[in-house]
């Protein structure tokens, strides 16, 4: 998954169930070799912790394996995306 972060000063310090890697404003959360394959219908949580030095807006442009995702619904600090 690949997303922009929407404002400069935020940044990646940690993260779970990915390899999480950011340059400049964006960042790529690769899997793991236990959560790379899932079966149809099948989902995998990931997350991070992160800093900001500035406003935090929350990312809505992700990609998953190079696919545009539609975000289907925000709650403050949780994400759930829907990829077509």
């Amino acid at each position: 998954m690949t997303y922009p972060f929407p404002a400069s000063g935020l940044a990646v310090t940690s993260g779970h169930s990915a390899t999480w890697t950011q340059s400049g404003a964006n960042v790529t959360a690769v899997a793991l070799s236990w959560n790379a394959n899932l079966a149809p219908g099948a989902s995998a949580t990931i997350g991070y912790n992160g800093a900001w030095t500035t406003t935090n807006p929350e990312p809505t442009a992700f990609k998953l394996n190079g696919s545009t995702c539609t975000v289907s619904q925000e709650r403050k600090g949780t994400f759930l995306t829907l990829c077509v």
